[in-house]
């Protein structure tokens, strides 16, 4: 069984799962090839990055996804904080590339 698949038998109904990729570049199919063996265990996934950035964080979120929003900041850090809310503001949800 894939990874995903054991997942999909334990994730509880009504649950999400979220996994971190740092990837190189905006060509770095890595989380792309991810959210396919995701896709492939019959998850709904969405991505969320910010491209034009290089390594980067991109995070892959699957299972009941529909009304994901982009995060935002719910309580100000004491530090960091325009750092953050700078790096908040890039995150988009973005289509999953399909290789071939």
């Amino acid at each position: 069984l894939d990874f995903f698949d054991l997942i999909a038998k334990r994730l509880a109904k009504g649950g999400v799962m979220f996994f971190n990729v740092i990837v190189d570049h905006d060509f770095d199919d890595k989380a792309d090839a991810i959210a396919a063996n995701m896709a492939k265990a019959g998850f709904e996934v969405r991505v969320l990055d910010a491209t034009g950035r290089v390594d980067r964080n991109t995070i892959l979120v699957c299972g009941n996804v529909a009304n994901l929003r982009r995060p935002t900041l719910v309580v100000d850090p004491i530090v960091l904080r325009d750092n953050l809310s700078g790096e908040l503001e890039q995150l988009h949800f973005r289509k999953r590339r399909v290789r071939g």
